[in-house]
């Protein structure tokens, strides 16, 4: 079961409406049935206006959604002869709230009640011990808060659908939103390779180029890993409004200010294998502390990286794990290899 993050639903996130070259084709043709949920918030209209039903929708509202499709994913499965057993669940970026808030609370459920025998979560952190990243969050989080207390419940994205759209119908013009000296096409690369300071330091989707050297700000004119036309139709097909409290919820995780939410309180309990994928210009190595929060004694990672720390704002992107022109052999390999081990082995997971 593969979990999309912010932005985009399956099919955006993980390349399989765009182009044959998606993680998803690429697990089936190596006989792994792969399925994939698209949350609620990815099919909100563009036109809708009224954004009150959003209330409610917090992380929990999604972990339900998510344990849905897991319940019909095993049961048609069964249905139609194969194992209908849990299932592998991988999930990319905010998705990565999910998944472990997902297995925080299976682990209080019995055995054969759980829906996940092992965990890909892919470039986030769940948990921090860095007291910058942990202030940023808290910084962020309370931020929602206050747009919630106020009657917000959506964020919008579609001013990034706007950017990938004006890239590929009209690339060479003057871009509106970031002006000159920018382009339509050069404005989109930028958006995407351009680093920011955020969740973690340098963090950026794509890693870009830059002629005159200025990774922040500068004007970008091409992708290092990623094929630039891809790119921008990923940011064509993005979502319009995503449900403010559940992305508050995920980093009152992160940030550990709310001693009333249960989504935290039984990692050591998790026992199911998980391993974890990271981006060296994105999360990367900041997602192995959550690991160690863990009661598994099967855990590992896989962090895709060709540059020192301090040069992470060049290196390999939150994007290119799926986007890359080379991500099969870099990225999904490595992906297919754990879930063929999981397949593999038998006993009792519960037990791990």
């Amino acid at each position: 079961m593969m979990l999309h993050g912010d932005l985009w639903p399956f099919d955006g996130a993980f390349g399989g409406e765009i182009s044959r070259q998606s993680i998803a084709n690429y697990l089936a043709s190596n006989r792994i049935d792969v399925w994939g949920i698209d949350l609620a918030w990815t099919l909100v209209p563009q036109s809708e206006n009224n954004f009150t039903f959003m209330q409610t929708w917090d992380l929990q509202h999604d972990i339900n959604d998510l344990e849905t499709a897991l319940t019909f994913a095993r049961t048609f499965r069964a249905q139609n002869g194969s194992d209908g057993g849990p299932l592998t669940l991988l999930a990319w970026s905010r998705g990565g709230w999910h998944g472990y808030a997902l297995l925080n609370e299976e682990s209080q459920i019995s055995c054969n009640q759980r829906q996940v025998k092992a965990f890909i979560p892919v470039d986030m952190y769940f948990k921090t011990n860095d007291p910058n990243l942990q202030s940023f969050v808290c910084a962020v989080e309370q931020g929602y808060k206050d747009a919630i207390a106020n009657g917000q419940y959506n964020a919008d994205w579609t001013i990034y659908r706007s950017v990938g759209q004006d890239a590929l119908q009209a690339p060479n013009i003057s871009s509106p939103l970031c002006g000159d000296p920018f382009t339509n096409l050069t404005c989109a690369i930028s958006v995407v390779a351009e680093y920011s300071d955020s969740y973690v330091p340098y963090y950026h989707f794509n890693a870009g180029y830059f002629p005159d050297g200025d990774y922040y700000s500068g004007v970008s004119n091409g992708l290092v890993y990623s094929n630039v036309e891809r790119i921008n139709a990923l940011f064509s097909g993005v979502g319009s409004y995503e449900n403010l409290q559940m992305m508050a919820d995920t980093l009152a995780i992160a940030c550990g200010d709310d001693p009333n939410l249960p989504y935290d309180k039984h990692l050591a309990d998790i026992k199911v294998p998980v391993h974890y994928v990271g981006a060296g210009g994105a999360f990367g190595p900041y997602g192995l502390y959550s690991l160690s929060l863990l009661g598994s004694k099967d855990t590992s990672h896989h962090i895709i990286s060709f540059y020192p720390p301090d040069q992470a704002y060049k290196d390999f992107g939150h994007a290119d794990l799926f986007y890359a022109d080379k991500a099969q052999d870099w990225v999904w390999s490595d992906i297919l290899d754990f879930l063929q081990k999981q397949g593999h082995e038998h006993g009792d997971k519960c037990d791990r």
